[in-house]
């Protein structure tokens, strides 16, 4: 049991407790029992104004409060520590946030928030009342790290709304579902006044966004992690996360919407230098602008041998003068488009192959090359071929006669030209991929 200050005569050093202001933690999720917000707002000023750490018992206590809390430093900025220990805050109002994080320079922590409005007040199941005023935490002006869960807010699960003001070096690890926005980020670009934060946000089942960060608001050097999945589901005409203006930030994003437009939309011009790493290898609906990197899997936007689940395509293969004859031949390909650059990684391989003559070339593109030159990389297995070094022509993504200049390798690792003639007689496979822009 946690000694409080009211049952030890307010002994130095034991924790504050909501309970020793007069809250009584009966509320319900139907929005009845004891109005908390009067014993919850002394706790935090006590704790705010004497600079010392508050601690929320939890044993199935749930808070309710009829009006927003409000976090704001004093005059000395002192340091605002706070664990709410998973404690539910039921928010039985929606005309503003459950909780206001405000001040100035000092850090505010509050850990193990657990906010949801009571039923009266929650986001429905059809997403048709999407009240922007209801969310549940704002951030304005002050350096925060806050950690915890949010859900069913008809407004913003966690907005970030931040004018002319310094929130640099802030932490988030937050878990939103079923809000209107997920985490929504607003800003004055003019101040620069998101840099250099820390991010992780799981969220699911919004009916817009699950993570979006608005032009005038700039995102730099941040490093963040984001898993969005099934938000979307009332406006499926935006992407799962759509970050407008940033630069020189890592990103590691899982995005997955049965229904939107777009899973990771990055194409705004003013998102340059970042690196984004995603699991989601498959659809042909992740907007870059120019200027940025991305992963998928581990493995660099570039030239890579790609085998996950992509739009398929059948690759066709013959020869530049005459094809050659081929006896059990199958093909099979995947490829996914982002921004303007198309991927496309193919297996083929046939049983015997005779005849033919010309350069090898692997056809039937999904698209049509616009620049003239077709950098890419092909993997070779099994083929019987020289070790010399002139192009290869992939038809069907050329640029009127040009059909770029692409290196092959074999699996030695030798550079080689590959000609119908050079085929070996017996079964073999081709494995491979490419880029190129369209």
């Amino acid at each position: 049991m946690s000694l409080t200050k009211v049952s030890f005569s307010m002994l130095n050093g034991a924790p504050v407790s909501p309970l020793d202001f007069g809250a009584v933690g009966d509320g319900t999720i139907a929005g009845g029992g004891t109005d908390d917000t009067a014993a919850l707002q002394a706790f935090i000023n006590y704790c705010r104004d004497n600079n010392v750490s508050g601690y929320v018992p939890n044993n199935d206590y749930s808070y309710r409060i009829t009006s927003s809390l409000v976090t704001q430093h004093n005059a000395s900025f002192a340091v605002l520590l706070i664990d709410f220990n998973n404690a539910k805050i039921i928010a039985d109002f929606d005309s503003s946030a459950a909780i206001i994080v405000t001040g100035g320079a000092a850090d505010q922590t509050l850990l193990n928030v657990n906010l949801g409005p009571s039923t009266a007040r929650a986001m429905n199941a059809s997403y048709s009342n999407a009240d922007s005023l209801s969310h549940g935490i704002s951030v304005t002006n002050t350096i925060v790290k806050i950690t915890g869960l949010i859900t069913s807010f008809k407004g913003h699960g966690y907005l970030h709304f931040d004018t002319a003001s310094n929130s640099n070096t802030s932490e988030w690890n937050l878990t939103i579902g079923t809000c209107n926005f997920g985490a929504y980020f607003r800003g004055d670009v003019a101040s620069n006044n998101l840099s250099v934060c820390q991010a992780r946000f799981k969220i699911q089942n919004c009916a817009a966004y699950g993570f979006f960060a608005e032009t005038n608001c700039t995102i730099r050097a941040w490093t963040a992690w984001i898993y969005a999945e099934n938000n979307c589901q009332s406006d499926t005409t935006v992407a799962g996360v759509t970050v407008q203006r940033s630069v020189g930030n890592t990103w590691w994003i899982y995005s997955e919407q049965a229904n939107a437009a777009n899973e990771i939309d990055f194409s705004a011009a003013n998102n340059t230098e970042n690196l984004i790493s995603t699991a989601r290898n498959n659809k042909d609906n992740i907007l870059l602008s120019s200027g940025n990197q991305v992963l998928f899997g581990g493995l660099f936007v570039g030239p890579f041998k790609y085998t996950g689940n992509g739009t398929s395509w059948t690759p066709s293969l013959g020869g530049s003068t005459t094809n050659p004859t081929f006896t059990g031949l199958t093909s099979s390909g995947y490829w996914t488009r982002v921004g303007n650059i198309i991927y496309a990684a193919f297996t083929i391989s046939w049983t015997a192959a005779t005849g033919g003559s010309g350069n090898l070339r692997i056809g039937n593109f999904p698209a049509a090359a616009t620049l003239a030159t077709v950098p890419g990389t092909i993997v070779l297995n099994n083929i019987n071929t020289p070790a010399s070094t002139v192009s290869v022509a992939f038809e069907g993504v050329n640029n009127g006669a040009n059909y770029g200049s692409p290196i092959c390798t074999l699996d030695t690792g030798a550079s080689t030209n590959i000609l119908t003639s050079d085929l070996q007689a017996g079964a073999a496979s081709l494995t491979g991929s490419c880029w190129f822009f369209v």
